[in-house]
């Protein structure tokens, strides 16, 4: 429960203190109701990226290894609750959408990248759009999601913003 509630600095300091005092010290969180509901949150989070990730190292095509629905309902979590997730999650939603041909589940990673909102989302998000042949249906689709992402994203610096509306074009 500790890093839902500090984080690496204050976790480095906590332990520090458990390290200075012998082991006397032990830092807990106390166990309320809405750190239950944010730690469920966080397993399922977890669990989700694992499952994305075995199944985007599994094979060069995600349907012939892996039952598209569990894909998809994963992707699905991430969509609605995916704003904390890490990189490796968009790095396994970005392998995902090029090893599928399956169109509800590539939109459904764009989905899950856009929602991801994180520098590492938005990065897989451009990948995908360099990569991506310039007749594909699926570019136009790409560069709308970064455009929204890098102009909602108030971590990034204008000149980030600029640089990646520059490759994708304005709208």
């Amino acid at each position: 429960m500790v890093p839902l509630e500090h984080g690496k600095v204050a976790r480095f300091f906590l332990n520090l203190g458990n390290i200075l005092s012998f082991g006397r010290y032990v830092h807990r969180e106390q166990a309320t109701p809405e750190l239950q509901a944010r730690l469920e949150e966080a397993r399922r989070l977890e669990m989700h990226t694992q499952l994305l990730r075995a199944a985007a190292k599994s094979s060069p095509q995600t349907e012939v290894t892996w039952d598209l629905n569990s894909v998809k309902h994963s992707l699905q979590f991430l969509t609605e609750r995916g704003a904390g997730a890490n990189g490796a999650a968009a790095r396994a939603t970005a392998v995902i959408f090029q090893r599928t041909s399956d169109a509800d589940v590539r939109r459904m990673c764009l989905d899950a990248l856009y929602k991801i909102n994180s520098r590492k989302a938005t990065h897989e998000l451009l990948r995908i759009f360099t990569e991506e042949q310039t007749n594909s249906p699926w570019r136009t689709e790409i560069a709308q999601r970064l455009r929204k992402s890098v102009t909602e994203d108030t971590r990034m610096k204008p000149a980030e913003v600029r640089a990646v509306l520059n490759q994708v074009g304005q709208p």
